[in-house]
C-alpha cells in the first residue's frame, strides 16, 4: 500500500526543488496557476493534496514534466513491522499481531 504522507511530501519536495531551480517564488506559481500561495506552501511541505489538474498546472509553470515528480511505488509504500518466528519447523515473517497469537508472546 501507499503511504499518502510520504507520497504527498515527495511530491512537494520534489515541486519545491524545480522550483528553487528556475528561481521562483511561491507567489509566482501560486499566481501563474490560480492558488494561495499558503496552498504552494502547504502542498511543498506535503500538509495539502493536490488535485492531478493542480499537480499539472504546477509542473507546466515549472516547465517539467509530471513523471519528473511523482516517485516510483516502491519508494512510498507503507513501511509494515514485521516479526520473525519460528515454530514447529516453519521460519518466517509475520506481522506482530499473527506472530503474538502464533507463539503466544509479544516482542
Amino acid at each position: 500500500m501507499i503511504n499518502q504522507d510520504i507520497l504527498y511530501s515527495y511530491i512537494g519536495e520534489q515541486l519545491k526543488n524545480h522550483r528553487e531551480q528556475k528561481h521562483l517564488k511561491q507567489q509566482d506559481v501560486a499566481d501563474a496557476i490560480g492558488l494561495e500561495r499558503t496552498s504552494i506552501t502547504n502542498i511543498e511541505r506535503g500538509k495539502q493534496k493536490l488535485p492531478i489538474h493542480v499537480l499539472f498546472n504546477i509542473c507546466e509553470v515549472l516547465g517539467v514534466n509530471p513523471s519528473e515528480v511523482l516517485p516510483r511505488p516502491g519508494e512510498v509504500a507503507e513501511v509494515r513491522e514485521m516479526a520473525k518466528v519460528s515454530v514447529r519447523g516453519f521460519e518466517g515473517t509475520l506481522p506482530p499481531s499473527i506472530a503474538e497469537l502464533i507463539t503466544g508472546s509479544s516482542r
